[in-house]
């Protein structure tokens, strides 16, 4: 495991708090390393950028002045919480605007399992959950420091869906 660790840490040239290396966090799990000795970890082997799922206060302190930027998410029990506009604005300033300027909360992500969970609900609430707290960013003067980020595969998806009732349109349309 130390041959591991220093190959990847410090020693590592070009091994930087902006190495383009990232990884996912998660919580759950059995005989976990505290937030207190994880961050440290990462920013010695040059992880650069780490992906919440949500904003777990005890992990956003721990990773407090590492220079290790977070991608923190709105969990999927939060999406329709956030979608209302007052309910984000508080969100934003208890999860995000709180640990700032000492954290560096490089994104927020909306929903984790939007697609593979089938409930259309979650699902329509993404964007506007989004929306909602793109105004509590941009109210709190946090806009140019965070980025909002949609999977992928959500893009994808709704450009499938946009060309299929193109096409489905322009067949109607024919007949």
């Amino acid at each position: 495991m130390k041959c591991a660790y220093r190959s990847l840490g410090r020693n590592r040239p070009g091994a930087t708090s902006a190495s383009l290396v990232g990884l996912n966090y998660g919580l759950l799990g059995n005989n976990l390393l505290s937030a207190n000795k994880v961050a440290p970890l990462l920013h010695f082997i040059g992880v650069g950028r780490v992906k919440l799922y949500d904003a777990d206060p005890f992990v956003l302190r721990a990773f407090a002045n590492t220079g290790v930027e977070l991608i923190i998410g709105v969990p999927d029990c939060c999406v329709d919480k956030v979608r209302d506009p007052d309910r984000a604005l508080v969100w934003t300033r208890a999860d995000v605007q709180a640990y700032l300027p000492g954290t560096r909360i490089a994104a927020i992500t909306v929903g984790n399992e939007i697609l593979t969970n089938n409930d259309t609900s979650l699902a329509r609430s993404v964007l506007p959950a989004m929306e909602s707290l793109h105004s509590a960013l941009t109210t709190l003067g946090l806009d140019r420091q965070t980025r909002r980020r949609r999977s992928r595969a959500a893009h994808q998806e709704e450009r499938e869906r946009d060309e299929g009732r193109k096409e489905r349109e322009e067949r109607e349309s024919v007949f």
